[in-house]
């Protein structure tokens, strides 16, 4: 749960009471935060006093300093927002308060208002503090007030500071002015979409460049396996087989490439001599055959050729 501590400062409704004799404590009394919506970065918030918590006694700083303590004071929940009547103490900065004032300052409170809870309201319109207000805005819900400061100045009319529980300053996390226009010149649009068009084409030359190295390992891991067959590539082959393995994934083209080895071994024996199968002259040096024996020969030669097919 993000805890949001926000310091409010409210300019205006501010009063003291002169004191009916010196010993009489001098008393104020104002609106430490009116409950209207303010701004900062550019989304409105405002915070819910529904439910606000506080104490019976609230502390009375300045400036929010802890070790310059000015009063006390009761708080409570009015049309006007979130009403303090309180006490000025006997301190050096309650004096101060109270003496500047009298000179004419014009000091402003400001309410230390932690909230729990925040409602982004992105649509339609809602009723908080008995005003209706309209999307886009942050509702501050499940709010405590930790103090009430006199401030010398505020940040603006009506914001002193927002920051998270651990000090780091606050910018809210989602945009409410979803709304809003973001408009770029002609040159500046221009600019916009060559960058587009260039990370397009670059892109596009990427794919290309993975897919011929693709294809390049491709090739070079077929040729291999062709060699390693003992055959020699796509000069061994036919560019349309060649096309097959390239197309095929490993275990494929390696089933392919073995059975086109098997297929290119053939068994053959050498031929009978022309002298055994023929009644021809012999050469010089040659025994030339009867023609019973040549018979016999050329009979032998025919049943051992039926004999293998």
């Amino acid at each position: 749960m993000t805890v949001l501590h926000i310091k409010l400062a409210q300019e205006t409704g501010l009063s003291f009471r002169q004191p009916e004799n010196a010993e009489t404590p001098r008393q104020f009394t104002g609106i430490a935060h009116s409950g209207q919506v303010f701004t900062k970065w550019g989304d409105r918030y405002i915070v819910d006093l529904s439910n606000i918590q506080y104490r019976a006694k609230t502390g009375v700083l300045l400036e929010h300093d802890p070790n310059q303590k000015v009063g006390v004071g009761a708080l409570s929940v009015s049309p006007q927002g979130l009403q303090i009547d309180g006490t000025l103490l006997s301190t050096e900065q309650g004096k101060h308060v109270a003496d500047t004032s009298d000179e004419g300052y014009p000091w402003e409170l400001s309410a230390y208002i932690q909230s729990a809870r925040q409602e982004q309201l992105r649509e339609g319109e809602m009723v908080v503090n008995g005003v209706t207000v309209a999307a886009p805005i942050v509702i501050l819900r499940d709010c405590a007030v930790r103090e009430v400061s006199f401030v010398a100045v505020g940040a603006d009319a009506h914001t002193n500071a927002v920051v998270l529980s651990d000090g780091t300053d606050f910018k809210p996390d989602f945009s409410l002015s979803q709304n809003k226009e973001t408009t770029m010149t002609q040159e500046e649009q221009a600019e916009f979409d060559a960058l587009k068009a260039k990370v397009a084409e670059l892109e596009t030359e990427n794919a290309d460049l993975k897919k011929a190295q693709a294809d390049a390992d491709k090739k070079s891991k077929v040729d291999k396996k062709l060699s390693d067959a003992g055959l020699t590539g796509a000069n061994q082959v036919s560019e349309q087989v060649y096309g097959v393995l390239l197309s095929l994934n490993d275990a494929q083209a390696d089933a392919l490439i073995v059975a086109m080895k098997l297929s290119g071994q053939t068994q053959t024996k050498p031929p009978l001599p022309t002298a055994l199968t023929q009644d021809t002259p012999p050469a010089a040096g040659e025994m030339k055959l009867t023609g019973s024996l040549a018979d016999l020969a050329r009979e032998r030669a025919q049943a051992t050729h039926q004999n293998k097919f």
